[in-house]
């Protein structure tokens, strides 16, 4: 990329656009501003994305990848694990895998409820494993790190016992004073009997699955349910993976006006069974059913940053050292997004990650 470039940058307080000059000093590259208003370029700055939904816990388990395929590369900065470990094998998490990829992203994650985490996609069928108290104990030792409590709330357990992963998840959570990440597909339980127990701060993940027991409606307006949990500040995430993300259920909800999310991949070893896909295309398929600019551009940073407790991410100061560099422009080759379940897009508009800055360094996404 050449310098000096016209870009408009994010500005994820205050939720507009203005416009700048990218310069380059030396090595150093950094955005200058100079106008109030954007300017007619397709060139962007912004905050460091974030995807707040992978599995890296590379070699465990049926899921864990190696976040070297999807960090910078992608445009992304942080991650966070999402339940691939428990409270008996943080550990070697903290041992083998940060150390690993300190170069690649900065990692957090969401300790499963299951001890074990999630080898395969049976860890809530022994309820013996499910222990809030030790996986409390755990989520406090390693506070630097852990988020909160993760459940994944599958049709695997008889349906008279099927909240019951739940209900350890939120006494963990409430022992450790955190949030709960809830992971809705086919039920039961039905999403309808799962969000009247969440909380302020709590967060349900696959929210635009379209599963059976989805919490809209057919045509696409959100269930009362959902219209309470929201209320009461639930937090949602897209969470694409490789069978959660269902185009139509999207584009109707925001119809409807549900458009307030976090954008995440749930990248992982059985997405390389789907169509790939990238975190921009998330973003661009996200877009492509009605999510504003803006708001899927504050799904990524400031949403995500607060969920992921990365404080003064989304200022200036701390863009100088991490940000995103990428275009949104035209989709002119008429590319074409499909999901999990056959639907297809061709966005009007759609993202290309250019290049990040990331501890102040200048990487250009093309070298990676």
């Amino acid at each position: 990329m050449e310098f000096p470039q016209r870009i408009n940058a994010y500005d994820a307080f205050n939720r507009c656009f203005i416009g700048g000059t990218l310069k380059k000093q030396g090595e150093r590259v950094f955005f200058v501003k100079n106008s109030e208003f954007p300017y007619d370029t397709s060139l962007y700055i912004s905050p460091g994305f974030l995807d707040m939904h992978v599995h890296v816990f590379e070699g465990y388990g049926i899921f864990g990848m190696d976040p070297r395929q999807f960090g910078h590369s992608w445009g992304v900065h942080c991650m966070s694990d999402c339940g691939t470990c428990g409270s008996d094998n943080i550990k070697l998490f903290r041992k083998y895998v940060f150390p690993e990829y300190k170069d690649v992203t900065k990692l957090k994650l969401w300790l499963n409820i299951c001890r074990f985490g999630l080898p395969s996609n049976h860890e809530t069928i022994d309820f013996a494993m499910l222990d809030p108290i030790t996986t409390a104990k755990c989520a406090v030792e390693h506070s630097d790190i852990v988020l909160g409590i993760k459940v994944r709330m599958n049709n695997d357990v008889p349906e008279k016992d099927c909240l019951v992963p739940l209900f350890r998840a939120l006494e963990a959570a409430e022992l450790a004073n955190m949030p709960v990440m809830v992971h809705i597909s086919a039920g039961p339980p039905m999403t309808k009997d799962i969000l009247p127990h969440l909380r302020q701060g709590d967060v349900i993940t696959h929210i635009f699955n379209g599963k059976i027991g989805s919490p809209f409606n057919e045509d696409g307006t959100p269930i009362k349910e959902l219209q309470e949990a929201e209320a009461r500040g639930v937090l949602f995430d897209v969470a694409h993976g490789y069978s959660s993300f269902n185009l139509e259920t999207c584009r109707k909800a925001v119809e409807h006006g549900f458009a307030d999310v976090t954008i995440s991949t749930d990248k992982h070893k059985k997405c390389a069974l789907g169509a790939p896909f990238t975190f921009v295309d998330v973003m661009s398929k996200v877009h492509g059913c009605g999510v504003p600019l803006e708001k899927v551009l504050y799904g990524v940073t400031k949403k995500a940053s607060d969920i992921m407790k990365f404080e003064n991410w989304c200022t200036f100061e701390n863009m100088e050292k991490n940000a995103t560099i990428f275009s949104y422009s035209e989709n002119s080759q008429k590319t074409e997004f499909v999901d999990p379940f056959g639907n297809k897009i061709v966005p009007d508009k759609k993202f290309i990650a250019k290049a990040v800055i990331t501890e102040g360094k200048w990487k250009d996404i093309e070298s990676l």
